[in-house]
């Protein structure tokens, strides 16, 4: 068991000094949100990627607060969306996410941008996969915050294993 933890721990040192040396870097878009990206791309890059990897279809109102892609040995995508309850049933139907939403309960995540979900009052979360145009089977998670009655913080998390 020793062993085991030594390993990983020396597993999780050569992780991260791989991740630190491929290109990551974080740039600012106009109205100054943060969008931890690649090198070459653009935070609009980023949505379109992520949005295209993983199936998901934005309404024209939605507001994407922060974006964010790594890749490494996997490829990983996170979103955070501001919506309303309208926005938010039309995102799930066209981007065919039908696995029933349940009730999510703390200790919750950090999110990427938005209010701490730990503050709110209603947060429910779901996952499907999602065979998307390059063959790859995606892991989407997705965590609601039901901030009010005409608020939904989405936060949808994409990858492949």
């Amino acid at each position: 068991m020793k062993h085991a933890n030594i390993r990983a721990r020396w597993l999780l040192v050569a992780l991260l000094l791989i991740a630190a040396t491929t290109g990551c870097t974080t740039r600012s878009d106009a109205t100054d949100r943060t969008v931890s990206v690649r090198e070459s791309a653009w935070p609009a890059d980023v949505i379109s990627e992520a949005t295209s990897f993983g199936g998901i279809t934005l309404a024209p109102d939605d507001v994407v607060l922060n974006a964010r892609t790594e890749a490494s040995l996997d490829t990983r995508y996170e979103l955070a969306i501001e919506t309303d309850p309208d926005g938010f049933a039309a995102l799930l139907v066209h981007s065919g996410f039908d696995t029933p939403l349940i009730a999510a309960s703390a200790p919750f995540f950090e999110v990427i941008a938005g209010p701490d979900l730990a503050s709110s009052p209603s947060v429910l979360k779901a996952q499907d996969r999602f065979l998307n145009s390059e063959n790859e089977r995606v892991t989407r998670n997705i965590v609601v915050d039901e901030r009010d009655d005409q608020t939904r913080y989405v936060h949808i998390e994409l990858f492949t294993t």
